[in-house]
C-alpha cells in the first residue's frame, strides 16, 4: 500500500476543514440555543464536565500515539502481519481502558458537587447530567474504535473527517431540535450516545474497505510489547500533562470563580478551540509525512523540512492569536450582548495562551513523530505541579481570572518550550538548541509588535455593528500579512516554502 505524502496531506487537510468548519458552524449553532434558551450557567456546566472527561481519558495513556508511530515503520517494510498484531493489541486495550474510564468516572462523581463554586441551575440534578456525561466518554472506545488508528497511520484522515462530516450533521441537527422543542439538558446531552455507536461502525467499514486484510489476529511478540511498553510509559507524563494543563484551569474556575464565570470564559475559549481545531487539521495530516520523513530523510534535509514547517505554522499562529485579541470582543458583543464580555485585557492575555500554548506544535510534532517521548519524561510533572498550585492560590487569593491564565503562559513559555527545543535539537535536527529558540524568540517579538499595532488601529474603530466587526476583521488579516511578507519574504525559511505555496495552488 503506497503511501502519496504530499496527495494523501493535502486531501486529509481540505476534507478536515471541511469537516471541522462544518462541526464548528453546528456547535456554534448549539452554543448559542443553550445560551439563549437555558443560560450561561449551562455553557459552564458542559466546560466542567468536559475537563473532567477529558482528565479521564488519559486512561488511554499514549498508547494509541505509540502503536500508531510502531506502524509506521510497518508500512515502510510492508510488514502487515506486525499491524495485525498491532489492531489486535489496541483492541484488547480499548476494552479495558472503557472499563477503567467508567470506574475512575464513578468514582469522582461523589466530588463533582465541590468542584461547583455558588448555585447549580435550578431543576438540574448534576449527577445524572455527569453520568450522560461519563456514558458518552466511555461509548467512545467500543464497537472498533481503535480501527481509526488506520487512517492516521496511513494518512488517510480524510476518511475519518467524511464520517465525522456525516454523523456530526446529524447529531447537532437532533441536538438543536431537542433543545428548542424540548428545552431539556439531559435529552440534549443523552443524544451523543445515539450517534456515538453507529459512527465507530462507520469507521470500522471504511477501514475494512481501504485497508483489506488488516484485521486483528493475535498478541504481538514480546519484543513488540517491550518496546512498546517503553514507549507508553514515558508518553503516561505527557499525555496527562498535556490536558491537565488546559483542563484544570476550567476546573479550578467552577471551584473558586463559579459556573457563570466559567461559562463567561468559555465562550472565549470555545472562540480558541475552534481556531486549534481548524489549524490542528494541518497539524495532524503532517503527523504521518514527519515520521515518514525523519526515516527516509539525511539530518540536513530534516533540519531545513523543520525550518520551512515552523516558519509557516508560527506565521499562521501568530496571525490567529492577532485576530482573536482584535475580532473577540466584537465577535461575543453581536453573537450574545455585551453583557457575555469579560474585560480586555483577559481577553488579551487570552490571545497570549494560545499563542504560546500553539506554536511550539510543530517542536512537538518532530519529537512525536520520532518516538521521543522518554527524553523530556519528566517536563509533564514539573508542568502540573507549578501550574496547579500556582493557578489555584493565585486565584483564591485574588478571585481573578487572569491569574488563572499568567501560571499556564509561564509553563508554556519557560518550561515546555525549552525542553522540547533541546530534545528536538539533539535527536532530530542535530544543531544547537539556540538556533531553534533564537528563530522562534525574534519572531514572537515581531507578532508581538505588530499585534500590538493591529489592535491599537481596531481599537480606533468605535462601531459595534456587524459593518464595524468585518472592518476590522478586514484589518486583523490584511495588515499583519502585509507586514510579516515586507519584513520576511527574503528570509531564507520564506524562501524554502515558495515552492510548495506554488506546487498547492498548481494541484
Amino acid at each position: 500500500m503506497k503511501i502519496e505524502v504530499f496527495h494523501n496531506t493535502i486531501k486529509s487537510s481540505l476534507w478536515g476543514l471541511l469537516s471541522k468548519l462544518f462541526t464548528l458552524l453546528c456547535a456554534f449553532a448549539v452554543r448559542t440555543v443553550i445560551i439563549y434558551k437555558l443560560g450561561t450557567e449551562y455553557v459552564g456546566l458542559d466546560g466542567l464536565f468536559s475537563s473532567i472527561l477529558t482528565l479521564l481519558n488519559l486512561s488511554e495513556l499514549g498508547l494509541g500515539a505509540a502503536i500508531v508511530f510502531r506502524m509506521y515503520s510497518c508500512i515502510v517494510a510492508e510488514d502487515y502481519q506486525t499491524i495485525n498484531q498491532l489492531l489486535y493489541l489496541y483492541k484488547k486495550a480499548y476494552a479495558i481502558i472503557a472499563v477503567i474510564i467508567g470506574v475512575i468516572g464513578c468514582v469522582i462523581s461523589f466530588f463533582i458537587k465541590t468542584l461547583i463554586h455558588g448555585d447549580i441551575p435550578d431543576g438540574i440534578n448534576v449527577y445524572i447530567l455527569y453520568f450522560l456525561f461519563l456514558a458518552n466518554t466511555v461509548s467512545g472506545y467500543l464497537f472498533a474504535a481503535y480501527r481509526t488508528a488506520l487512517f492516521t497511520a496511513f494518512q488517510r484522515n480524510d476518511l475519518k473527517a467524511k464520517v465525522q462530516l456525516f454523523s456530526d450533521f446529524i447529531m447537532y441537527g437532533l441536538q438543536i431540535v431537542v433543545l428548542i422543542v424540548c428545552n431539556n439538558y439531559y435529552y440534549y446531552a443523552g443524544v451523543v450516545l445515539l450517534i456515538i455507536v453507529p459512527r465507530n461502525f462507520l469507521y470500522t467499514y471504511l477501514s475494512h474497505k481501504h485497508f483489506p486484510g488488516l484485521n486483528p489476529t493475535n498478541m504481538p511478540p514480546r519484543s513488540i510489547t517491550n518496546d512498546l511498553y517503553n514507549r507508553v510509559v514515558p508518553l503516561i507524563g505527557h499525555k496527562v500533562g498535556g490536558a491537565f494543563l488546559v483542563s484544570i484551569d476550567s476546573i479550578i474556575i467552577s471551584a473558586f470563580l463559579g459556573l457563570k464565570t466559567l461559562g463567561l470564559y468559555n465562550n472565549y475559549y470555545y472562540i480558541i478551540t475552534a481556531i486549534i481545531g481548524i489549524t490542528s487539521i494541518i497539524q495532524q495530516a503532517l503527523v504521518a509525512g514527519i515520521g515518514n520523513k525523519i526515516i527516509t530523510l539525511s539530518d540536513v534535509n530534516v533540519y531545513r523540512l523543520y525550518i520551512k514547517i515552523s516558519f509557516a505554522w508560527r506565521w499562521l499562529i501568530g496571525c490567529c492569536a492577532i485576530c482573536f485579541a482584535c475580532l473577540a470582543q466584537p465577535f461575543i458583543t453581536i453573537w450574545i450582548g455585551k453583557r457575555h464580555l469579560m474585560p480586555t485585557y483577559i481577553v488579551v492575555a487570552m490571545s497570549f495562551y494560545y499563542y504560546l500554548w500553539q506554536f511550539r506544535i510543530i517542536g512537538m510534532t518532530f519529537k512525536d513523530a520520532a518516538g521521543l517521548w522518554k527524553n523530556d519524561w519528566f517536563k509533564p510533572y514539573v508542568g502540573m505541579i507549578i501550574n496547579s498550585i500556582l493557578s489555584a492560590v493565585l486565584v483564591y487569593l485574588t478571585k481573578n481570572l487572569l491569574f488563572v491564565l499568567i501560571p499556564t503562559c509561564f509553563v508554556f513559555a519557560f518550561l515546555y518550550f525549552p525542553v522540547e527545543t533541546y530534545v528536538i535539537s539533539h535527536n532530530v535536527l542535530h544543531v544547537h538548541p539556540w538556533l531553534i529558540i533564537k528563530k522562534n524568540v525574534l519572531h514572537t517579538l515581531l507578532i508581538c509588535l505588530v499585534g500590538i499595532l493591529t489592535f491599537f488601529i481596531c481599537s480606533r474603530i468605535v462601531d459595534d455593528s456587524f459593518g464595524g466587526f468585518v472592518c476590522r476583521a478586514l484589518i486583523s488579516v490584511t495588515f499583519p500579512n502585509m507586514v510579516f511578507f515586507l519584513l520576511l519574504h527574503k528570509t531564507e525559511a520564506f524562501q524554502m516554502i515558495m515552492p510548495y505555496i506554488k506546487k498547492l495552488f498548481h494541484n
